[in-house]
């Protein structure tokens, strides 16, 4: 439940990066690679949360 609501909020944080990065063009190189981590960081949490119970089950 929280892994899905810190998503959302991810997925919200990245859309008001590209608003106001399209809005101001000299912040637009910057909101690009601001978007560019959050989205590693996306998936990488959704590989590891998938990955979790997983690996739990296995140390058992």
């Amino acid at each position: 439940m929280l892994g899905y609501t810190l998503m959302l909020l991810m997925i919200a944080f990245m859309a008001l990066i590209v608003i106001f990065g399209g809005l101001v063009g000299g912040l637009a190189i910057a909101a690009k690679i601001v978007l560019f981590i959050l989205i590693a960081l996306l998936v990488g949490s959704l590989i590891f949360a998938r990955r979790g119970p997983a690996l739990r089950r296995l140390d058992e």
